[in-house]
C-alpha cells in the first residue's frame, strides 16, 4: 500500500495516492514492500515501466517513467504540494475489482 507520494516523482506524476496498492511492477507480481523496493533499485533510469495499480474497487494499468535518484542532500526535504489526482477507471476488457 502506498503510504507517501512525492509531487515531483514519477509516482506522483501519474497521480498514485496514500492507499493505492502497487500489485505489479513490469512482469512481476509485488507482495510486499520489499520486492517493490528490489526492482524500483534494479530498474534502468530512464526505461518506462508499466505498473498495476489498485485504488478502491478498482483495478488498472499505468506507464510510469523512472529517473534516477536525486543526490543525498542535507537538511529538510522539501514539503510535497498536494494536487488532485485522477480517478481510476477500467479501460475496455478490464474488470473492476
Amino acid at each position: 500500500m502506498v503510504t507517501a507520494v512525492e509531487a515531483d516523482s514519477p509516482a506522483g506524476h501519474i497521480g498514485l495516492q496514500v492507499k493505492d496498492v502497487v500489485f505489479q511492477f513490469a512482469n512481476f507480481y509485488i507482495n510486499d514492500l520489499d520486492s517493490l523496493g528490489f526492482l524500483l533499485e534494479e530498474v534502468e533510469a530512464g526505461k518506462p515501466m508499466r505498473i498495476g495499480v489498485a485504488r478502491g474497487t478498482v483495478a488498472t494499468w499505468v506507464q510510469i517513467d523512472t529517473r534516477a535518484r536525486p543526490a543525498a542532500t542535507s537538511g529538510p526535504a522539501p514539503k510535497a504540494t498536494p494536487k488532485p489526482a485522477p480517478k481510476l477507471k477500467p479501460r475496455p476488457g478490464e474488470t473492476a475489482i
